[in-house]
């Protein structure tokens, strides 16, 4: 099997039983009727014969009134799929973990697909555990791998339904970037029902909240590319580390796309430099030849949701010159416009929506969580104890921190940058946009 998605799994007699008697077994199990304590009577005894049947009529006045005294064998059968398919994965196969994709009754919100980041790989286990022990669970994360035994992270509870694990063919290596996206694109969209898939990968940490509290009135059924919108030379195209949004229309359409071995928008060969840079590629797709562009996602037109660098970096303004360029000129389609091109730092560089940072390495993925969790919990937090809590959870080593990261300014000279940071804790950690779904 290419992929390790759950689907619906077709349960197996045991002991080279059959089906029928499979049923049989399941009647006779749970049956008022045929209840071996109750069927076997003493003929020569009237009264225990009467009080038989009247205990027997009883039985089934309730069996018949309340549905929860019986299990049909469409449950033994589900029930028989969970414990196959959360068997514990091994050193060659990944971990088939029950989907609410196939078991929940309508369609998911949402699913985010986990890429391998091409930053630091020897760490990537360890950033998919505390993905796992953090955000991953409340987003349905997926965590695509290539090789189980580098990449798997220890932590994952083989009956916990989230994060599941999608397996990349052999045949498609690690730098193999666009054949690797388009497999997962194809994979996702027929594994999962969901109205929206949010693309990461593990340097990026999400917020699953807030991209619920966005998508809660966006339409699956129109065509979406959200994210953080950069400029290419003839396209807006959505950064690959802040993660974008694909809605399940736009889904379909892609892969119609794909199978178009003509459009050449959608289909690269030979270009290796295309072909490591994927994002790029499905951006042309999407706005040429269907018609979806990249969309301006600021909260009010202003503040950024989705954010390619690190929480610090970006409060402080400390990001590359290429970067900050490739915000200028847009255009004013699709609602961009000129206050687009100048990127804003402090209190103001981020929403109190935001949904994503990155290069975020797993130290700083536990660290961000557990503050934002402190002051979700209790807001009224002074600012000196959030300043302790920040400087005691954060990492102290430069090796801990993510290769594009920054580390905390010095608190004595530094007061003003430690304001602004304070401030955009407190602003996304907002019980008002804190939303499951």
């Amino acid at each position: 099997m290419n992929t390790l998605a759950a689907r619906k799994t077709r349960s197996r007699p045991k002991n080279g039983t059959t089906n029928e008697s499979s049923k049989a077994a399941a009647r006779d199990e749970v049956s008022p009727t045929r209840s071996k304590g109750l069927t076997k009577t003493n003929s020569s005894n009237p009264m225990s014969l009467v009080l038989g049947s009247l205990l027997l009529l009883v039985l089934a006045y309730f069996y018949h009134k309340d549905g929860s005294l019986s299990l049909d064998h469409t449950s033994l059968k589900n029930a028989k799929s969970v414990s196959v398919t959360n068997a514990k994965p091994t050193a060659t196969s990944a971990k088939p973990a029950t989907s609410s994709a196939t078991n929940k009754k309508g369609p998911l919100k949402f699913v985010t697909i986990v890429i391998p980041s091409v930053v630091n790989p020897k760490k990537r286990q360890r950033r998919l555990e505390a993905i796992t022990d953090t955000w991953g669970p409340s987003s349905r994360s997926i965590y695509v791998v290539h090789n189980l035994e580098d990449e798997y992270p220890n932590s994952l509870d083989s009956a916990a339904a989230w994060p599941q694990v999608l397996q990349v063919p052999k045949n498609i290596t690690f730098n193999d970037g666009l054949p690797r996206l388009y497999f997962i694109i194809r994979q996702m969209y027929k594994d999962y029902d969901a109205d929206f898939y949010y693309f990461a990968n593990d340097h990026t940490y999400v917020i699953p909240e807030h991209l619920c509290y966005y998508l809660q009135n966006q339409d699956p059924n129109l065509d979406m590319y959200a994210g953080h919108a950069l400029k290419n030379q003839l396209e807006a195209f959505n950064s690959g580390a802040a993660g974008y949004v694909l809605s399940r229309t736009t889904m379909r359409r892609l892969i119609e796309s794909l199978d178009n071995t003509k459009d050449k928008n959608c289909i690269v060969e030979g270009d290796k430099w295309l072909q490591g840079n994927p994002g790029l590629v499905t951006a042309k797709c999407l706005h040429h030849s269907l018609d979806t562009p990249a969309i301006d996602t600021r909260q009010g037109g202003k503040y950024h949701r989705f954010h390619a660098f690190g929480i610090v970096r970006t409060v402080m303004g400390k990001v590359d010159d290429w970067y900050a360029k490739k915000h200028v000129n847009l255009g004013d389609s699709n609602g961009f416009d000129e206050s687009y091109g100048h990127l804003l730092k402090g209190e103001d560089c981020c929403s109190a929506e935001t949904i994503s940072f990155h290069y975020v390495e797993f130290l700083e993925t536990r660290a961000l969580f557990q503050i934002r969790k402190a002051l979700l919990q209790n807001p009224s937090v002074s600012n000196s104890e959030l300043q302790d809590m920040i400087i005691e959870k954060w990492p102290k080593e430069w090796g801990d921190l993510g290769g594009y990261s920054r580390g905390l300014p010095d608190p004595k000279q530094d007061t003003e940058s430690w304001d602004a940071i304070l401030a955009v804790f407190r602003k996304i950690s907002l019980k008002e946009y804190d939303l499951q779904c």
